[in-house]
């Protein structure tokens, strides 16, 4: 056992062989696990005998002839070494303390003992994730004086105030622009009718003369429905209003055309310019309208697309 404690000792171990030195716990557990690695299996049991006669006490000290210790420590077994915590809390006060207890293990490695991880985290919790400070209050009126929460509330009202006007403005905006499409598509229809009764006595073509006769007849009826929608809208003097919508050119063109013997040429050329333009109107106005001003709207152009597709004749 000596020869080969000498043969595979470490150099920093063979110092406290038989020295009868007192020899540290680490350094006592160090030469029994080389031993315990490097011995045959049948010198195992040899181990601790063999520490606490030559090497714990030494083979010529005084204490070799001491009897063998029964509470010895051995590399499977050590005295647990009792610390000690102080932790702090948020309140800066000191808590209770808390006793863990940490050994070395047979492979060397440390363990401690006491609490589990997760009563460790909740001890650190309140560094790991501190306490968010409340949300202050967009407004804080305490300790406002009288004055300073007048202050705000008429500040209040005149936002509110605004905010109004401004969206009753925007609306205002949106209702009368639609109006305007509305009056326009009604002048048109005005003098649609308007020229049609004029140009009737002078029709020679007894087809373009029943046309006419029906254009006037169509036009009429769909703006009794523009009128009313006018009307919901608060439009007032509208017969004043839907004759300003008169253009004398019109007159001058069908004069020239008389005069020039194609009226009736002229005509036709004209009043398929006013169809068209009267159908480009009730496309703009339809997206913004409501639901009856959609349905007027939507009679008009059918009615509107019978007289330009298809050529009138008499029954």
């Amino acid at each position: 056992m000596a020869q080969h404690m000498e043969r595979v000792m470490p150099a920093h171990l063979k110092q406290y062989q038989g020295s009868g030195a007192h020899m540290p716990a680490r350094i006592e557990h160090e030469m029994t696990t080389q031993m315990q690695k490097n011995l045959p299996a049948h010198m195992q049991e040899y181990v601790e005998p063999y520490m606490q006669q030559n090497v714990v006490y030494g083979s010529g000290s005084p204490a070799s002839s001491q009897p063998l210790r029964k509470d010895a420590p051995s590399a499977q077994a050590y005295k647990p070494v009792q610390t000690q915590v102080v932790l702090p809390n948020n309140n800066s006060s000191r808590r209770s303390l808390r006793t863990t207890t940490s050994s070395f293990a047979s492979d060397g490695t440390y363990s401690q003992g006491g609490n589990s991880s997760n009563a460790n985290d909740n001890e650190y919790a309140f560094i790991m994730n501190p306490a968010k400070p409340p949300k202050k209050p967009l407004v804080d009126l305490a300790g406002a004086s009288m004055f300073k929460r007048i202050l705000l509330v008429v500040g209040g009202l005149v936002g509110l105030i605004m905010v109004v006007t401004v969206v009753a403005s925007l609306l205002s905006s949106s209702g009368s622009g639609q109006r305007d499409r509305l009056l326009e598509i009604g002048q048109t229809q005005q003098e649609i009718v308007r020229v049609a009764e004029a140009a009737e006595e002078k029709i020679g073509d007894r087809t373009l003369l029943y046309k006419n006769n029906t254009v006037r007849l169509a036009v009429s009826s769909s703006q009794q429905d523009i009128v009313q929608a006018l009307s919901a809208r608060g439009e007032k003097k509208l017969e004043k209003r839907l004759a300003a919508g008169q253009n004398e050119q019109n007159d001058a063109v069908l004069v020239e055309g008389e005069q020039n013997g194609k009226f009736d040429e002229t005509y036709r050329v004209l009043l398929q310019k006013q169809l068209s333009n009267y159908g480009l109107l009730l496309q703009a106005a339809y997206d913004d309208s409501n639901a009856s001003e959609q349905q007027a709207i939507e009679r008009a152009y059918n009615q509107l697309e019978i007289l330009l597709e298809k050529p009138s004749t008499q029954p």
